[in-house]
């Protein structure tokens, strides 16, 4: 929206800031001004007053002779547009052209539509712009979209009247009506897009430029002057935000006007020339016989003001904003009309803003016919709002006095009643944006100062910085695992219905798509194994060598007839042949294990054991595992194994493929309440022993560990930590059996241990292994073959 400084002052006689202070106040009451111009880059500069000293009428257009000093000007016009000759008119200069609109940007043209006629007073040669422009400023304010109300110069002014607790004046909208007849009727067939419709008659009008005042404020505020009745309609909509129409009354067939719906196919030739294809439910004007309006947004060419104009009907109307929206849009017209209809108009203005147009017509020599033509009521119910006084010193947080609240909502246009400590405010109906207290809450603080208002931290009952727990875990499962140098991958949760096949999964287990794009998107994946595989196959495909991925994704299926979604996390490893000369540790069962490890760890806690078993047949068996749960009767926390290679080979994969799959949800909860270990650096060295025992092959390394986290918790010994650093079978153990060898790490947090103490801790441990019956010490093994 943009206004000037001085059309302002014409609503608000007393404003005293200076422009700059204007711009604050709009600022600091919810309005960005976008940019502040002066009225001389708005116009050609120098702006002189000639002298219209002969005009030649030739048909439509008029040859006239406009005199300035010793200058003399040839210029066609229209012939409406020709003022009588001796008046006094505009002259601009651009690049010492001579302009006869001289709005900056406007080029010299062959035929102009009108001369611009200025006040008598006015010797010829004067500076139009000192005399009668002045050092005026112009404000281009952005408008929010709730706030409709101030897409016009009153609204602005309203808020302006607010903050300065100074009058409003508003002009004049009086007119004498004379009883002359006309026979005009309205029929409105749309009543739920156009609650209310009025028309007024004026009659023995003059179709000629407007007066310079009207021109002027036109071109200031961004429009362009066309003649004396679309001047005061476009006026007006500025003025009072209401958008108004004029048809040249004795171009409507039938004296008759319709509010309808258009037909599909219709078509309609608007002002600016464009014939339109109307869309069945758009909402029109009608005579008798056709359209001659798009309601809301552009009249049409049929009944357009012209020079021949005498008579005019004056719509003024309240219409459905979404309707004027959908029909803007539609056929990719946007005009100013539009823009208020759109974010919504006063219903009870509409017949105050055709006031203050007929109150211009007359001005301009028109007669107002007596009577409105009126179809339907302002769509407008009053509502109020009670407020309670302590929600608005509570929310601004500031000691505002409530006579002042009362004052700032009053001069606003609410009407207030105060009931003890409560208020009950009534809305204005300009203001439908206004619905709770707390958008009362706000007019108050919006006039009565942002700046005066104690800068605090917001109180939460809740810490909003902390990621969620499960949030948490997954993002530093990423990291550590893209920091090991695997790559995470994101893959659809569609796969094809047979590939579920290989993962033993029955048919009913499954979650079949109803409606599937295709075969290989025909059921959500069960697991993400048959994801990341086809990542792997890809990969093989296009020779690239990657060795691991992981993905964080949901797995579907169902139990015990329920629908399930779980969200998993999945690892493969390729351990893909390398070139020849490249050293690289290949990928095996134990790295594998050392991720879930890594994992276990990133949540805070252990699992369960891992034991041998396995879950998909698409894993070898003597190579796959399962890691449970550590309460008891649950469901397993993940599990894992070696592909076959067969399978690699049915799918030409080369190498060897290891996959495990974490339950994410079940990790974290189990580790949830796991407080976070803390501790000092040790001060005393460690001390360490190795252990290497032989068990049945299908003997876990878990049940070992078992056995000896057990005795060192029973003899409080100083065990820091064991780690297994060996697997091993073959020659010389017998068949069947394979052997671990583990380290013992021995600290005491007070002193330095003795060997002989950590001697009798791991003999200790070495006969708490025999007692088992299931492990043998290797050396023993060795010295009984000797």
């Amino acid at each position: 929206m943009r206004v000037s400084y001085r059309i302002l002052k014409r609503f608000l006689p007393e404003l005293s800031l200076r422009p700059e202070e204007v711009a604050e106040v709009f600022l600091n009451q919810g309005f960005v001004v976008e940019e502040m111009l002066s009225a001389r880059d708005l116009f050609c500069y120098p702006l002189l007053a000639g002298t219209l000293v002969e005009a030649h009428h030739e048909g439509l257009l008029t040859r006239c002779t406009v005199k300035l000093g010793e200058h003399t000007f040839q210029v066609l016009v229209h012939t409406s547009g020709v003022p009588e000759t001796g008046s006094r008119v505009l002259v601009g200069f651009e690049d010492h052209i001579p302009l006869f609109l001289p709005v900056r940007g406007e080029r010299a043209r062959e035929v102009f539509d009108f001369l611009l006629p200025l006040p008598p007073f006015l010797e010829e040669g004067d500076d139009v712009y000192e005399a009668l422009i002045g050092d005026d400023v112009v404000f281009e304010v952005e408008v929010t979209a709730n706030r409709g109300d101030c897409l016009s110069i009153l609204g602005l002014a309203r808020e302006l009247a607010a903050h300065c607790d100074i009058p409003l004046v508003l002009p004049r909208m009086h007119c004498a009506e004379k009883p002359i007849h006309h026979g005009f009727r309205l029929e409105n067939e749309a009543p739920h897009l156009c609650p209310l419709y009025t028309g007024r008659y004026v009659t023995a009008m003059t179709v000629q430029p407007s007066p310079f005042w009207i021109a002027k404020e036109l071109i200031l505020m961004g429009m362009r002057p066309i003649n004396n009745v679309v001047d005061i309609t476009n006026l007006v909509m500025l003025e009072m935000g209401q958008p108004l129409h004029a048809f040249d009354a004795a171009r409507i067939r039938g004296n008759l006007v319709r509010v309808r719906e258009a037909e599909e196919g219709e078509r309609l030739v608007t002002l600016d020339g464009e014939e339109r294809i109307l869309r069945k439910g758009m909402l029109l004007i009608a005579d008798a016989d056709r359209p001659i309006a798009l309601a809301g947004v552009m009249g049409g060419r049929d009944t357009e003001v012209g020079p021949k104009t005498r008579e005019i009907f004056l719509e003024a109307a309240f219409f459905d904003r979404v309707a004027v929206r959908r029909t803007a849009r539609a056929l990719g017209m946007r005009t100013e009309a539009s823009a208020r209809f759109e974010r919504g108009v006063d219903p009870l203005g509409v017949m105050q803003a055709a006031s203050r147009a007929l109150a211009l017509l007359e001005e301009m020599g028109g007669e107002v016919a007596s009577g409105w033509l009126v179809s339907g009521q302002p769509p407008f119910t009053a509502w109020e709002i009670s407020v309670p006084w302590e929600l608005v010193v509570q929310r601004l947080s500031c000691e505002v006095p409530q006579k002042e609240g009362i004052r700032i909502l009053e001069r606003l246009g609410f009407q207030v009643a105060q009931e003890t400590a409560t208020l009950r405010v009534r809305v204005p109906s300009w203001r439908p944006d206004v619905r709770e207290p707390i958008d009362v809450v706000e007019e108050v603080g919006r006039v009565y100062g942002y700046g005066k208002i104690r800068s605090s931290f917001p109180s939460f009952p809740f810490d909003p910085g902390n990621v969620p727990r499960e949030e948490s875990l997954e993002n530093r499962i990423r990291a550590h695992l893209v920091h090991r140098g695997l790559y995470e991958v994101v893959t659809l949760s569609f796969v094809e219905g047979e590939g579920v096949n290989v993962l033993g999964s029955k048919r009913e287990e499954c979650v079949a798509v109803l409606n599937p794009l295709s075969q290989e998107h025909a059921v959500l994946r069960p697991s993400l194994f048959l994801s990341l595989f086809e990542v792997v196959r890809t990969n093989a495909r296009r020779g690239r060598r990657s060795r691991g991925f992981f993905e964080v994704g949901k797995v579907f299926f169902r139990k015990e007839g329920n629908f399930r979604e779980e969200k998993h996390l999945g690892i493969i490893l390729w351990n893909v042949p390398q070139p020849a000369l490249w050293k690289e540790d290949p990928l095996d069962l134990l790295t594998l294990k050392g991720f879930l490890e890594e994992i276990e760890e990133l949540a805070g806690a252990g699992c369960g054991a891992v034991c041998h078993g396995r879950v998909f047949p698409v894993f070898e068996e003597d190579g796959a595992f399962v890691v449970s749960s550590p309460e008891e009767g649950a469901e397993p926390l993940g599990w894992g194994g070696k592909v076959l290679p067969a399978f690699l080979r049915r799918h030409d994969v080369e190498g060897e493929v290891y996959y495990l799959e974490i339950r994410l949800e079940g990790l974290a909860a189990w580790g949830q309440d796991r407080p976070a270990r803390d501790f000092a650096l040790p001060a005393f060295p460690a001390v360490s022993r190795d252990i290497s025992v032989v068990v049945d092959a299908s003997t876990p390394w878990a049940f070992v560990a078992s056995l000896v986290a057990e005795e060192a918790k029973r003899s409080c010994m100083a065990l820091e930590e064991f780690v297994l650093f060996d697997v091993f079978s073959g020659d010389p153990l017998p068949p069947g059996k394979k052997g671990f060898a583990f380290r013992l790490v021995f600290r005491a947090p007070d002193r330095t241990l003795e060997d002989e103490e950590v001697g009798r801790w791991v003999q200790k441990l070495k006969e708490s292994l025999k007692q088992t019956g299931r492990v043998v010490l290797r050396e023993e093994m060795i010295l009984s073959h000797e």
